[in-house]
């Protein structure tokens, strides 16, 4: 992890809330807890995902991000259609948890792809998830939902005209209910024909700009999967009250200069580029009281 180096104190510039020294008064060192946002993959495992052979090196990229990134987030899963193939019930498998990515490698071992998309169905299933658990998420941690899909929804043969626009109404309601929520939601395309890019880039552009992700590959589905991870990963940390100042930060063992973070009362956070390396390597971040505390 590359971190800033502790500055020397004589030359430092002050921070407020920053004690200058803890070794007088020998403060205990405080572990920080980060709190975790939780990311559910909505995934497409549709039988369109088998034979155009994209559900292998789709599931090669959701366990790949999830392992290099479930120390940051707390990743859940959704799969849709749901084993019994019903376009009209959902409901996530795996409920967002730190550490989740062998459960979620796990699930995807243990999947085929089969019937329909009825992706409407899916989102409306997370959003239920997501507003049983609002009182117990952090207020500052928005969930995130992110979808994996390579095509448009549906829920009936080609030749049922009406179904289309029927499935694609559906969709566009769920994702509008995620954002009225507060729930942030991103889109990555995989291989999508124009069609559909056109259809899956609408829908996450009613979550706000920059939304949809075209993917092409197991790497760049990884790719994009773990930076939204990283993006998300909180860099504020809450402190025990009675702490009135911070004399020395650690993260992995390696002290933090003072313009690395700013403290106040019950709150820490990571500045910068200080944050950017955190994010990139998560590691046990620690703090000594300083000597007023």
């Amino acid at each position: 992890m590359d971190l800033p180096a502790t500055a020397n104190p004589d030359h430092a510039p002050a921070e407020a809330g920053v004690g200058k020294d803890a070794a007088t008064c020998d403060q205990p060192r405080l572990a920080l807890t980060p709190a975790l946002p939780e990311f559910m993959i909505v995934l497409d495992r549709s039988l369109s995902m088998e034979q155009a052979a994209r559900w292998e090196p789709a599931v090669r990229g959701v366990k790949s991000a999830t392992g290099d990134t479930d120390a940051q987030v707390a990743f859940g899963l959704t799969l849709f259609p749901p084993d019994s193939l019903q376009c009209d019930a959902n409901a996530p498998v795996v409920s967002p948890a730190a550490k989740n990515a062998s459960v979620i490698a796990r699930t995807l071992d243990a999947t085929l792809p089969n019937g329909f998309s009825p992706l409407g169905a899916a989102l409306d299933a997370v959003a239920d998830f997501f507003a049983k658990r609002a009182v117990a998420l952090p207020a500052a941690l928005t969930p995130v939902v992110v979808l994996i899909t390579d095509g448009v929804p549906a829920c009936a043969g080609s030749t049922d005209a009406a179904d289309r626009p029927m499935q694609q109404a559906a969709a566009t309601s769920a994702v509008q209910r995620l954002s009225a929520a507060g729930i942030a939601f991103h889109a990555l395309g995989y291989q999508l024909d124009p069609d559909a890019q056109a259809f899956v880039t609408s829908l996450a552009n009613l979550a706000g700009a920059q939304r949809y992700h075209d993917v092409q590959s197991a790497g760049q589905l990884s790719s994009e999967l773990r930076q939204l991870a990283l993006a998300n990963t909180p860099c504020t940390f809450a402190v025990p009250k009675h702490v009135t100042g911070v004399a020395t930060l650690e993260i992995a063992g390696k002290p933090i200069a003072p313009t690395g973070f700013a403290f106040a009362t019950g709150e820490l956070t990571l500045k910068g580029h200080t944050c950017d390396a955190y994010r990139a390597e998560v590691g046990p971040i620690s703090v000594v009281p300083s000597c007023q505390s």
